[in-house]
């Protein structure tokens, strides 16, 4: 794009109560089945990069998998790692400012990154691509996400992906569908080994320039943002752009970005953005809108539970007076509602298409 690139790179962290969304078993399953892809040579196609550790261990592990290319005649180095992190705890540390600002400046995908290290010597990095997939629940947000992180550009660039409780319920996912599972499993193994030899530059066709700068106007024109994520408004338009190049390595091998890939593209970015918002407020909210957001997740997972039941649950981490108002702040929401049932007051959650 002239004066910088845009790389198909994503930090993406699901976010959950523990046991509703498998999120270390989703990132398990995905990462054994890129494990299986191999380069012409039959080395291993995919380099991981650490899922604990300091950041210059992150840039030691980009440092490794330095690799030569040559495009169109001209020979460059890359350094591309995906790290895979089931705990984000053991990854990121609300007090370790250097390595969120060495994240913030990787995402931006710089051609060549120097930093200096403790003692005193100079690494450099060209053309690194770090991708981040990782998991947490909302209460490791709530006590551990770093302020700074949220203020200092790293929220903004960062997708999570929310769910409060489980969308359907398959008691055994594999059962009866082996044969299938297979088949699908070596297409997509098939088509990945495909996606993994393009070379070169995508290019944004005239119809998908003309789409970039409608919506890039449109956009800027409107006042709506994510109050919460300071810069997340601006760095849309970098999202959308690397979802378009991954939609497009996934449809062809032509290496254009046409206008149906970037509509698709901030679609699912938009669509996305009420599940980060909910991820928000687990950050920024205040001990009352907390509790609150903790007695609609709660009440998500149950559908119905009576206030005993709810209390008994909720009792090792508020008082009893807390919580009455926080189950009357979520009635007040709209999200939850409560009938009396002979000595008993039994809540439920209201469903969308009963809400007026």
């Amino acid at each position: 794009m002239g004066d910088f690139v845009w790389k198909p790179n994503f930090y993406i962290i699901f976010v959950a109560p523990p046991g509703v969304a498998n999120k270390s078993t989703t990132l398990n399953i995905a990462r054994r089945f890129s494990s299986e892809m191999v380069d012409e040579k039959g080395n291993p196609s995919m380099a991981y990069g650490p899922d604990s550790g300091t950041w210059q261990g992150l840039m030691d592990a980009l440092v490794d998998v330095s690799q030569q290319y040559t495009i169109g005649g001209e020979t460059t180095y890359m350094s591309a790692i995906t790290s895979v992190i089931s705990e984000l705890g053991t990854f990121l540390r609300s007090d370790d400012f250097e390595k969120i600002d060495t994240l913030v400046n990787l995402w931006d995908n710089p051609p060549k990154f120097t930093t200096r290290t403790r003692g005193g010597g100079l690494v450099q990095v060209t053309n690194p691509c770090l991708n981040i997939i990782g998991a947490t629940t909302p209460d490791w947000v709530r006590k551990n996400f770093p302020e700074y992180g949220m203020f200092g550009g790293f929220t903004s660039r960062v997708m999570f992906i929310h769910a409060a409780a489980k969308s359907r319920l398959i008691a055994y996912p594999g059962m009866g569908k082996r044969k299938e599972g297979y088949t699908l499993r070596k297409k997509l193994l098939d088509d990945l080994q495909k996606i993994h030899r393009l070379q070169g530059e995508y290019v944004i066709t005239k119809e998908g320039l003309a789409w970039g700068v409608d919506w890039y106007q449109k956009h800027h024109e409107d006042p709506r943002e994510l109050q919460i994520a300071e810069g997340y408004h601006a760095r849309k338009q970098s999202h959308i752009h690397k979802l378009a190049i991954i939609l497009s390595a996934a449809e062809s091998d032509n290496l254009f970005i046409t206008e149906e890939h970037l509509t698709k593209a901030e679609a699912i970015i938009t669509n996305n953005e009420l599940s980060m918002q909910e991820v928000f407020n687990y950050i920024t909210g205040t001990d009352e809108s907390q509790r609150i957001e903790r007695v609609i997740t709660l009440m998500e997972q149950k559908q119905q539970a009576s206030q005993r039941n709810l209390w008994n649950i909720l009792r090792r981490s508020m008082g009893f007076n807390d919580f009455l108002r926080a189950m009357q702040g979520a009635c007040a929401t709209g999200s939850v509602d409560y009938r009396k049932s002979k000595n008993e007051i039994i809540y439920f959650i209201v469903r969308s298409e009963t809400i007026d």
